[in-house]
This record gives structure tokens, sequence and C-alpha cells, in this order.
């Protein structure tokens, strides 16, 4: 037997290598004596030298399951609802990913991944940092399919080559700081009514930054600083703000008054 197993409510959880076992191209059961095989145990196959895996029935991905497989450049887990905390960071080498029923991914699943693009049709729940330092993506898609409620922390800082995001606008009710900071995005419209709470620096160092539109409601929890003032956007120098008219007044760090622009809801 190629790998060590062992029991789960729900089926079997492939846990690692068996004792001097290795390959390069990893293929899972779909079962073993019958019982399926569900899931990929926490820090399964951590380091090791993958340069493809597919797993066909697996639906949940543990901790760390592959992180830092640097030559990992395929993943396919067509079945796969719940890939759980950093599970593939570290892939520098993976650029590919079929995994079209996933509903969850958990902090930094891949996080400094060589992912391009990215897009997800069925998402409810996105960790902080998932994407995070992802130099080379390009572009990232939630479609309307995706029920996802909020932007979480660092969803994207530093993948300094992204210029195209797409999210379900009308549901996102939430966006955390540093989700979008050093970007390539040159438009970020924020402006949809469902969303109540941006923290604070949600876009900073995005130097090609154009156009960032502020929503028209917006609560905030701080007990020493105004809610703007915690927007900071001194490294676009080229930016409009675009505000509602009941904001008309704020300070906003390093945006000067004839770049901001003032709509009505």
């Amino acid at each position: 037997m190629l790998f060590q197993y062992t029991r789960v409510p729900l089926g079997i959880e492939i846990t690692g290598f068996a004792p001097g076992e290795k390959t390069k191209h990893l293929v899972l059961p779909e079962e073993i004596d019958g019982i399926p095989v569900v899931s990929v145990g926490e820090e399964a196959f951590w380091g090791c030298g993958l340069e493809s895996v597919e797993a066909p029935s697996v639906r949940r991905v543990m901790p760390c399951a592959f992180r830092d497989c640097r030559n990992l450049r395929r993943i396919s887990l067509p079945q796969v609802t719940e890939i759980l905390g950093f599970a593939m960071a570290g892939c520098g080498a993976l650029e590919t990913i079929q995994m079209p029923m996933v509903r969850l991914l958990g902090p930094g699943v891949f996080e400094g991944t060589g992912l391009r693009e990215a897009s997800f049709g069925s998402l409810a729940q996105v960790g902080a940092y998932c994407f995070s330092k992802c130099r080379k993506l390009k572009s990232l898609v939630f479609e309307e399919g995706c029920t996802l409620t909020a932007i979480p922390r660092n969803l994207v800082a530093d993948c300094n080559a992204l210029t195209h995001f797409v999210y379900p606008a009308e549901r996102i009710c939430s966006v955390g700081k540093h989700a979008f900071r050093a970007t390539r995005l040159e438009n970020i419209d924020l402006s949809s009514p469902s969303i109540t709470r941006l923290d604070w620096n949600v876009a900073y160092d995005c130097r090609r930054l154009a156009s960032f539109r502020f929503p028209p409601h917006i609560s905030y929890e701080t007990t020493r600083h105004d809610f703007f003032s915690l927007q900071d956007f001194s490294q676009s120098p080229h930016v409009k703000i675009h505000l509602p008219l009941e904001a008309k007044g704020v300070y906003l760090k390093g945006v000067k008054d004839e770049q901001i622009v003032y709509y009505a809801e």
C-alpha cells in the first residue's frame, strides 16, 4: 500500500505515504477495502516532492496537507467542498487547480502559490490571507453562485500582479483590513449598500489605483480614531475618491480635496 490512512466518521482519511514510499504524481483511490476515501489528513504530504495530485472522491483537505510542496503544479479535487488552513501554502509552482464544488477555503490556503488566475462558483466562505503573496495572480473571480458575505483581511494582499477582481457585491457586508493591499487594481468599487463595515487601510499601497468608491452606509468600531482617517491613500497619488454626500468633510490621509467626488445614493 502506497499510503497510510485512518478511519474517520464518513470513510477513510489519507494521512501520508507509507514508510519508504513516494511518487511525483499522486492519485488517491476512491475507495480502500470498499470504504470511500473522503479526506486528506493534516500535514499529510507537507514538503513532499509532488508534481500533481488527483483525488477524485476527497471532500475535505485538512490544514497544511500539501503545504510547501514546491514542485506541485496541478491539483484536481472535483468533489472537495472544504479546504482548511494553509493546505497548499508555499506551493510556488502551483498554477492549475480544479475544485468546482468547493464551498469553504480556510485561511492562507493558497498563500504564496504560483496561481495566475482563479475562479470559483460556489464559495460560501473564504479565510484571511487566502490568496496573499500570490505574486503571479492576475485575475480572481468569485462568480454569481458564490454566497460570500465578507472579504476577509489580507485576502489578496501583496498580489502585485493582480489587475482583475470580481466579487458578488450585493452580498458582501464587510471588508477586512489590508484586503487589497499592494495589488495592481485600478478600480475598487465598494459602493454596494450591503457593505456596512470597512476595516482600516483596505487599499493601502495600491499604487495604480485610479478610483475608489466608498459604500453609502458605514459602521465601524474604534475608540480613538475617526474611521476615515484609518484609510491611507498616500501611496495612490492619482486616485479619485468617491464618497457619499453624508461623509462630506471627512479626512483621508494622502488625499487632496480635488481628488474627492461626492455622490448621492
